[in-house]
């Protein structure tokens, strides 16, 4: 099948979260997802490329409507609420989105009516009846392999989904389905020859078992007797669309399908997403896309849960990390920093509000922070700005430092293209750790009172205040308003924090700058 395709600049990057449902408030988990994908958007701009970040809300389907009945709402002024709330907190986070789709808006309405046209008449969507195990929570069907006996809680037995512990029922309908089946082979061959599709690898070998084992074909609509918040399939009134076709379609509408401008950013080059949904963005979305002649995603970025308690969140059950009280009692900057510090992709990790403290005061606000407010002083700085050196930098004692100064830009690099936000930071953060000791271990307050000794002290504060500076730089995806401060105090113009700067450790173009010695980088938080 011959896929769409245009040269696209090199120098553009489109970056997605998936769209977030509605039928319950956001929690910690949204959070971290859309912060992970907001770091590799702003790394990407710190690299040079132009960039877009797309977010949203997912407001169709059974579980939303039960819930606007439960808050006694209309369900469209339910959904209104809920998705004005995840706006505010990713507002609130400084998410930096350039596109807030909302399924329930008249262009994402438009856009799956032409995605279904496409594939209807490529003939990969008919008519038939559909028989399987269906999970009403999760809103998806589910293969046999994927089932689980378990108890409910009248001590009965039931099947479960593996993947959710959530109950199935056997359902059959009369509905549309789409030739998943038929897509085996295609998306065999396309993962074989997109072998950095999805990242961390560990999650890659599960979907192309799954695919190898075979996919029945997929149902992608629903009786609008059993779902009426719904788009309607079009040119039959009498089915609605399937949640996850309506919600996958809105990477296209927000790059503006189906205009054909939606080429100029399209595909996207990375979707980050949570490992629980892997087989709707793994399987089906590249399905869908294969099959209607279009180009996937570039890259998935899958990342673990968190858990409260070991246990994984739960917004039915009440079990979450309700965000934005975090946000306003450990600042923006602190939570962001911590979310992306303290988590891997790979492996579960376990929220504490005590480790949050625990990161954020020994990291900004200890290393960080008293790194910035103890060499910019006056006691060691008299003149107030960045000293003029040109020689002899490299002594023994500071060439480690600067041995590690000169690998981090591209260190960094690797680690945030790949969303390992958790070892680029750690790089940072030692560089830090070593440059403090190394200022402790000079004592610039003794050697401010030597005259002789003025070479010495000025090569230190150079160093200081280049390692400072290419930090801030390469900090800016997960903390901007701090790395922001930094700079400015620093005297570092808004031209001056690319990767390319960041690269250039010991440019002395900054020599006899002005430092600010008045600015707090990070507060240290007292709880």
């Amino acid at each position: 099948m011959r896929i769409s395709r245009v040269r696209r600049s090199i120098r553009k990057c489109l970056t997605t979260t998936p769209i977030y449902y509605v039928n319950s408030q956001p929690h910690i988990g949204h959070l971290y997802t859309t912060v992970l994908a907001d770091c590799l958007h702003r790394w990407a701009k710190v690299t040079g490329a132009t960039c877009t970040l797309t977010t949203g809300t997912d407001e169709h389907g059974i579980k939303v409507e039960r819930a606007a009945q439960s808050a006694n709402q209309r369900t469209d002024k339910f959904c209104d609420g809920v998705s004005h709330t995840f706006r505010q907190l990713f507002d609130s986070a400084n998410i930096d989105y350039t596109e807030f789709i909302r399924t329930t808006q008249s262009s994402h309405k438009l856009a799956v009516e032409s995605f279904w046209n496409r594939l209807y008449n490529l003939g990969f969507i008919y008519p038939g009846e559909y028989s399987g195990w269906y999970c009403p929570s999760d809103e998806t069907f589910v293969k046999p392999s994927e089932l689980i006996d378990s108890i409910n809680s009248d001590g009965l037995s039931i099947k479960s989904r593996k993947a959710s512990l959530q109950p199935v029922e056997w359902i059959t309908e009369s509905n549309y389905l789409f030739r998943l089946s038929s897509m085996r082979e295609t998306l065999l061959n396309w993962y074989n020859n997109n072998p950095d599709f999805i990242y961390p690898g560990t999650f890659y070998q599960g979907v192309i078992d799954g695919v190898e084992s075979g996919y029945p074909d997929l149902s992608v609509s629903r009786l609008r007797d059993n779902l009426t918040w719904g788009i309607p399939v079009p040119n039959d009134p009498t089915q609605v669309v399937y949640v996850w076709l309506d919600a996958l379609v809105n990477y296209l509408t927000a790059v503006g399908y189906p205009n054909d401008t939606y080429l100029k950013r399209w595909p996207p080059d990375y979707q980050v997403i949570g490992k629980d949904i892997i087989k709707f963005h793994a399987v089906y979305w590249p399905a869908f896309l294969l099959a209607a002649g279009m180009e996937p995603p570039r890259r998935l970025i899958v990342h673990s849960h968190w858990t409260l308690d070991g246990a994984k969140m739960s917004k039915s059950r009440g079990e979450v990390v309700e965000p934005t009280r975090r946000l306003q009692e450990y600042s923006v900057d602190g939570v962001r920093y911590y979310l992306l510090r303290d988590h891997s992709l790979q492996y579960d990790g376990n929220y504490s509000d005590g480790r949050v403290l625990e990161v954020v005061n020994t990291e900004l606000a200890n290393q960080l922070g008293n790194l910035y407010s103890r060499s910019v002083g006056v006691k060691v700085n008299r003149g107030g700005k960045w000293p003029d050196v040109r020689d002899g930098l490299r002594q023994t004692g500071s060439r480690r430092l600067l041995d590690k100064l000169e690998g981090l830009a591209d260190r960094c690099s690797s680690c945030y293209s790949n969303g390992d936000t958790n070892r680029a930071l750690g790089s940072i953060v030692d560089l830090i750790s070593d440059c403090n000791v190394y200022f402790s271990e000079m004592r610039p307050w003794d050697l401010s009172k030597q005259p002789d000794q003025t070479s010495t002290l000025d090569r230190l504060l150079y160093i200081t205040y280049n390692i400072l500076r290419v930090s801030a730089i390469l900090l800016q995806p997960a903390v901007p308003d701090i790395s922001n401060r930094l700079l400015n105090g620093l005297s570092i113009g808004t031209n001056e924090r690319t990767l390319d700067d960041a690269r250039h450790v010991l440019d002395n173009k900054y020599c006899n700058r002005s430092i600010d010695s008045s600015v707090v980088i990070f507060k240290r938080i007292e709880k």
